[in-house]
């Protein structure tokens, strides 16, 4: 009997000890965290594209071609034409602001969990839980118990509610969205194709010359001067972390006993050898983030310039150029242009659109909430069976 009960304990300490250690250890935290600010970036562009269309559309509403685009019997604008995608651009425009709120919540709340102060309260609290069945102080079971319990709560649902999204979302929307993403963009590159006409004027073509210099100047600044200087700070920044590593290294191999065994003791400046590590990682993890911003820059400027070239040149750029010829004359118009090609890619566009908005309230909203319905009705089961252990131990 005593055997059966030190084995109990045993298990239960070696329980409380793992959660314990796991609360402290910031794997999760820092996937979860990631997987959200990527969320976050990919949910930002794709809104900004979509404002970017409506803006483009409602200059459209205001222009004619020609007085007009013939078709069938009667004659339509470019507004009317233009109308339905329009308003589904903009219900798409609320769905994200959703999404983003919805993303923007759970990083704050990620910081919020994450904070050492749970990790603290988590760990006093299952020491003085242990304490309790070591003792087997039974006044004390269910109130430490429903404490712990409440705390674990806390600091690990969001978390695991983001990694099982994040698992979700990795398996069956990430390529989708992507796909829907880069269509969503080729829609807005059609519609500013749209706004412009093929028959350029000086002014236009001074201003695409102009363009073109400007961007590869910019270029040859951000190859020449801007990624060397970024490139050299990184590597005088990754050296400073090897220096900074091996000299938190030589602290810890330095430590007593005590320092190395009893919790919350550190040795004589560990603490600020280890925030000096945190700060410099910090300080690369940015200077990666610049490095990819201006190499992403470069490839939108590269853009720029071909699109550039091929509109002084003439010659179409999106769909839209394809469809509608830009003639003067309106018997030009009316040969390019159908009502077939307009509802097809008209259709097309709104299909997309609408299977983005699913997807992004199901990745954002839904299943988060699924899960976390989830993990709440597992909590409660664990919760009403340590009342039905607590009940037990005490008879």
């Amino acid at each position: 009997m005593p055997n059966l009960f030190f084995t109990k304990i045993f298990q239960f300490t070696l329980v409380i000890v793992l959660i314990v250690a796991l609360n402290w250890i910031s794997l999760l935290d820092k996937y979860s965290d990631d997987y959200t600010h990527e969320s976050i970036v990919q949910a930002s562009i794709t809104y900004a594209i979509a404002r970017g269309i409506n803006g483009i559309v409602s200059v459209l509403q205001t222009s004619t071609i020609q007085g007009g685009v013939v078709i069938a019997n009667g004659s339509i604008t470019v507004g009317e034409m233009l109308d339905p995608i329009n308003d589904l651009i903009e219900r798409f425009s609320d769905v994200m602001v959703w999404a983003l709120g919805s993303l923007l919540l759970q990083k704050v709340l990620l910081v919020i969990s994450s904070n050492w102060v749970f990790k603290l309260l988590i760990t006093i609290s299952g020491i003085m839980l242990i304490a309790e069945q070591i003792m087997n102080n039974k006044s004390m079971a269910v109130t430490l118990m429903k404490v712990f319990l409440l705390l674990i709560l806390i600091r690990f649902s969001l978390i695991i509610v983001v990694s099982l999204n994040s698992v979700v979302d990795n398996a069956f929307f990430v390529n989708q969205i992507t796909d829907g993403t880069k269509e969503l963009n080729q829609l807005g590159s059609d519609m500013a194709q749209l706004n412009n006409k093929n028959e350029l004027s000086a002014s236009d073509r001074k201003l695409y010359q102009d363009s073109i210099r400007d961007n590869r100047h910019k270029i040859d600044g951000i190859r020449n001067t801007t990624l060397p200087n970024l490139g050299q700070e990184l590597a005088d920044t990754m050296n400073e972390l090897n220096d900074a590593t091996t000299n938190f290294d030589d602290l810890k191999s330095r430590r007593s006993w005590t320092e190395k065994y009893v919790p919350f003791v550190d040795g004589e400046g560990i603490e600020e050898a280890e925030k000096r590590i945190t700060i410099i990682e910090d300080k690369i993890d940015s200077l990666k983030g610049n490095i990819q911003e201006q190499e992403m820059l470069i490839k939108r400027l590269s853009e720029e310039i071909e699109v550039s070239e091929r509109r002084l040149a003439g010659e179409p750029v999106g769909l839209w150029e394809n469809i509608i010829d830009w003639t003067p004359s309106l018997s030009g118009v009316k040969r390019s242009l159908s009502p077939n090609e307009i509802g097809e890619n008209i259709t097309n566009s709104a299909s997309n659109v609408i299977q983005l908005s699913v997807l992004f309230i199901l990745k954002t909203i839904l299943m988060p909430i699924a899960f976390l319905l989830i993990f709440i009705r597992v909590f409660k089961s664990i919760w009403n069976a340590e009342d039905t252990y607590i009940q037990t131990r005490e008879k």
